[in-house]
């Protein structure tokens, strides 16, 4: 009785550490997700799952991102919060739309403070969540990071990254460093500009030499 108590705990507690696995924001690294190969790696989940048709900018502008405060669920959802988030995501889901996306929402279909910003003009605005780290406007950048490149410089192996931004899991504070900003600038600035050979510090050259077994020697004249 006591075996089989104890083998249904160790299952249970196996059971949990996998469900947590799945759904965990930072990858161990002998995640089946987190190998070498899957680095760099961006997603981004096609509108057609829930539009039959949808409006596409031949010369989309420049994206603008505008922060959001949404606070990450924790067990409880605000109802508030919980609108907001929904209108974020439909709103970002639309990105081929570019300039054009404010046609599609009206003033009923975004919370106050997201439909005057949609109300300026024709303008490409991305929604992210606001982040005191600013991971999410940065995670374009961090995504198309190799592995070899996070782990050099201290950052976390993360699931595939999304873009545009749709929602949240989990809160990434508790996932990226305090310093995720500076470490995220030496990482990129490492991969980007690494030169493609080593850089040979110059040799000192003398003006004179000695002649070698090929050089030229003068003729002497004869007396």
């Amino acid at each position: 009785m006591t075996a089989s108590i104890s083998t249904m705990d160790e299952a249970m507690a196996d059971d949990s550490e996998a469900g947590e696995d799945e759904f965990s924001m930072v990858l161990k690294p002998g995640h089946e997700h987190a190998a070498p190969d899957m680095y760099p790696r961006l997603g981004n989940i096609s509108a057609g799952l829930m539009n039959t048709a949808v409006l596409r900018a031949e010369e989309p502008t420049r994206p603008e991102y505008v922060t959001v405060p949404l606070r990450p669920f924790r067990g409880t959802v605000d109802e508030t919060d919980l609108k907001t988030s929904v209108a974020v995501s439909r709103w970002n889901q639309l990105w081929e739309a570019a300039q054009f996306r404010r046609r599609i929402f009206g003033e009923e279909d975004l919370p106050g403070p997201l439909y005057r910003v949609a109300d300026r003009g024709d303008v490409n605005v991305v929604f992210v969540p606001r982040t005191a780290s600013r991971y999410y406007e940065y995670a374009p950048l961090f995504h198309l990071l190799p592995r070899a490149a996070l782990e050099r410089h201290g950052l976390p192996l993360l699931r595939y990254g999304e873009w545009p931004f749709l929602t949240q899991l989990g809160d990434i504070e508790d996932a990226v460093p305090a310093d995720f900003h500076s470490r995220l600038s030496r990482a990129w600035a490492g991969t980007v500009w690494r030169p493609s050979r080593p850089v040979r510090p110059a040799r000192h050259r003398p003006k004179h030499r000695r002649p070698g077994p090929w050089t030229r020697r003068p003729r002497r004249r004869r007396p």
